[in-house]
């Protein structure tokens, strides 16, 4: 679902939130659920991540041999050997290939793919029989409620403006602010800043007091809003606020809210938090 990110949040008092108009916006709503459901159980979801090695200049093995540079949870004893120089090299099996960022290659049920985050080298590995896919459940939400589909309006940042944001791993990165949506949430007034999620909407991200209330996942959640129209209106359904990918696996690279995007109000929309 998306790596880049989004958000600064500012509140101040303000009127109620806009009720959207009548329509089957709840399976719409279903439908989304579904698909994030498949995303995320699919073979290249993040619920078939075995493994995330970060990569230095040398030669390493790989397999589920304990005594292996790598190792796996499951799996072939010895894979074969990743070589770190000029470029990374990975011999194994049929296999003695120069890897190239996010092209996997496919060993059995095993797919290894270069990753790279903030100038640094990892091989990620996927498994598409992990157990995590076939045992996985449903995704915990909220019931649904429409009045958290709200109408919003969206307004250019000022020219230049970056977010810096800090992933999981500690990295920093700054992000190109693309948008201010603004809107009415529970007598409160909130400017989201988001980024391109580079698909065609917003992304932005929040952390709500839900999250330290233990219902929702600690880091925050994730949202995508819809481009604004021809008059600078756009939806804002937080009925599809959704945990990171750090929340289904440890072996995920999710940026984190900066300190301006915690709000002092719950939303209680969305995806809930019961672990991973």
């Amino acid at each position: 679902m998306r790596v880049a990110i989004a958000l600064a949040l500012s509140l101040t008092s303000c009127g109620s939130a806009a009720i959207a108009p009548e329509h089957d916006v709840r399976a719409e709503w279903d439908a989304w659920r579904a698909e994030r459901r498949d995303e995320l159980v699919g073979p290249e979801g993040w619920l078939s991540l075995v493994g995330l090695f970060w990569l230095e200049p040398g030669e390493h093995t790989i397999g589920s041999e304990a005594a292996s540079s790598f190792v796996l949870p499951s799996g072939p004893a010895y894979l074969g050997r990743v070589i770190v120089g000029d470029d990374v090299r990975f011999v194994g099996g049929d296999h003695d290939e120069v890897l190239a960022v996010d092209a996997p290659i496919a060993i059995g049920s095993l797919r290894l793919v270069l990753i790279e985050r903030g100038g640094r080298f990892a091989l990620r590995v996927r498994d598409v029989d992990s157990p995590a896919r076939t045992t996985f459940g449903e995704i915990p939400v909220y019931p649904f409620d429409p009045a958290m589909r709200i109408r919003a309006h969206v307004r250019a940042p000022e020219p230049g403006r970056m977010l810096s944001l800090v992933n999981v791993l500690g990295m920093q990165v700054d992000e190109p602010c693309v948008a201010l949506i603004d809107l009415a949430l529970d007598a409160h007034s909130i400017t989201l800043a988001a980024t391109d999620d580079g698909e065609g909407s917003y992304f932005v991200m929040l952390r709500d007091t839900t999250s330290s209330e233990g219902e929702t996942y600690g880091a925050g959640r994730y949202l995508d809003v819809p481009v604004a129209d021809a008059n600078g209106q756009t939806w804002v359904d937080f009925n599809r606020l959704y945990t990171p990918p750090c929340g289904f696996t440890s072996l995920a690279t999710c940026p984190l809210p900066p300190a301006e995007n915690v709000l002092s109000l719950p939303i209680r929309a969305g995806e809930r938090y019961e672990g991973h």
